[in-house]
């Protein structure tokens, strides 16, 4: 085994040393002495000396004659040109003597007679050949325990990943793999710049009629019956979900991207809410604790998912379908083929012209069925929402010196202020999802969250999350106005835009 030390000078203000070398053999796991350093300065070649390890110096920067004051084991033109041998054998002992018996051979030679000399010379020459064959057939032998232990090595490194990283392998398919590598099934979304809604879903209508003509499609595995379902009772596409369009949204109520894309699904829901289309929800749980059907109803109750969501603790679907990522969008046809997939946040407009074109082509072609589903919303059924004067509060805010208790009551759309007993005073917001300044009864949020008081100014600041907004409450006036945000989330991840 042997391992290279490269110049420090490799590095921007860094002088070579001799305990910078000496640190790189500690920090390697390498003795000193089976280490070679590779210079092209003269300060690195008497460094490398000093730290006693052997240096073969290359004439890149400096001539032959000015590196070998500080003899160098070799000295070669370009680092192309030193060999194997020259690493695994420059400026050891063995070599040392096998170059050192060499040159006592040629000088005894000097004295012999010509005949003897052609003699020795002939000898040496069959000797010199054999030598040349037998390093040859070493170095070959060389470069072959390389590769086999080489490949040995990735193989046992690639054993130790497995298990180290064994519970984010879990996650992992064969099909999932080769979707990451080749984008999946997302050719459906790629558009034009410029490009008219008209003839996007013409465009998408006529992929779809290809689709359907091509006979290489992907049907999508049915719902296990074990599974658990949330606002609705278990659901087959077979069965309930047979002539209508689905998409299928793989997510976990832990990753805040699938957070962010819920008012994208709820857009769609409620603009094809009379359409035979549906969204299910396919919890795949990242962590074991998030398999537990309570804290998903939970986060279900939390975000106001009112869609169908089955718990697929095993992650059965996201495997079958090659799942990689979350959140994953998988379009599903009324006849059971997987149209599209797409990953990631920002595909509202992608996912609304996809679903659109979808009802519009397989009505033409008579397929849909708008049969109702047995929803049950968890919402209507749990006794704690319906009771609760309060819906998933957020965050509150104290005004000690008037002895007020402000409660962003996220879920019912306002800001309520109490007394510090928890009397009500006054509700900030008609409780109407929106983003509408005015005074406290007609102003509205959207489920607002962190809250932060200014009793100097009498001032209410309030993050307005769903409006991707910054309000403020104004008690002196009673009035509520908005800081900064439009109710549309931003799109500018690097900054500087307008």
């Amino acid at each position: 085994r042997f391992d290279a030390i490269v110049s420090a000078d490799a590095f921007e203000n860094l002088k070579p040393a001799p305990d910078i070398f000496l640190a790189a053999s500690k920090n390697l796991g390498v003795d000193t002495n089976e280490c070679i350093v590779i210079e092209d300065a003269l300060a690195g070649v008497q460094a490398a000396k000093a730290a006693e390890i052997r240096c073969i110096a290359v004439t890149t920067s400096l001539d032959e004659d000015a590196l070998q004051q500080a003899s160098p084991v070799f000295i070669r033109k370009d680092i192309g040109d030193i060999s194997i041998n020259d690493i695994l054998y420059g400026g050891s002992n063995a070599y040392h003597n096998e170059r050192t018996e060499n040159t006592k051979n040629i000088s005894s030679l000097g004295n012999a007679s010509p005949e003897i000399l052609n003699g020795a010379t002939n000898a040496e020459s069959v000797e010199n050949t054999n030598s040349s064959s037998s390093k040859d057939q070493g170095l070959l032998g060389s470069r072959r325990d390389i590769l086999r232990y080489g490949s040995l090595g990735i193989a046992f490194s690639c054993l130790f990943f497995t298990i180290g990283n064994w519970k984010a392998m879990q996650f992992a398919s064969p099909k999932g793999l080769l979707n990451f590598l080749t984008g999946g099934n997302s050719s459906i979304f790629a558009t034009n710049e410029g490009e008219s809604l008209s003839s996007r879903v013409q465009q998408i209508k006529k992929y779809l009629a290809d689709f359907e003509t091509g006979g290489s499609a992907t049907y999508v595995p049915e719902f296990p019956r074990k599974l658990d379902w949330l606002n609705t009772a278990p659901l087959q596409f077979g069965r309930d979900l047979k002539g209508r369009v689905v998409v299928l949204d793989f997510w976990t109520y832990c990753c805040i991207n699938c957070m962010h894309v819920l008012p994208d699904l709820e857009f769609i829901e409620k603009k094809y809410k009379d359409k035979p289309f549906t969204v299910v929800g396919v919890h795949s749980a990242k962590f074991d604790n998030e398999k537990d059907l309570e804290a998903i109803r939970s986060a279900v109750l939390r975000y106001n998912v009112t869609h169908p969501v089955v718990n697929d603790g095993d992650m059965y679907l996201w495997r079958e379908l090659g799942v990689n990522s979350w959140p994953t969008f998988v379009v599903v046809a009324p006849n059971g083929k997987v149209l599209a997939q797409i990953s990631g946040e920002g595909h509202r407009k992608d996912l609304d012209d996809v679903v659109g074109a979808a009802l519009e082509f397989y009505d033409e072609r008579k397929l849909l069925q708008n049969n109702s589903l047995p929803l049950a919303l968890e919402k209507d059924r749990d006794s704690r929402l319906i009771t609760s004067p309060l819906k998933f509060p957020g965050k509150l805010a104290i005004d000690v010196q008037n002895n007020r208790l402000f409660i962003s009551d996220s879920n019912h759309n306002r800001i309520v202020v109490t007394n510090l007993d928890g009397e009500f005073i006054c509700q900030v917001g008609s409780s109407e999802e929106g983003l509408l300044d005015g005074q406290f009864d007609t102003a509205s949020f959207n489920r607002p969250q962190g809250l932060a008081y200014n009793f100097k100014k009498n001032i209410l600041y309030v993050a307005d999350t769903e409006n991707h907004a910054l309000r403020e409450v104004d008690f002196v006036n009673e009035t509520v106005r908005t800081l900064a945000g439009n109710g549309t989330k931003g799109s500018d991840y690097e900054g500087g835009g307008r």
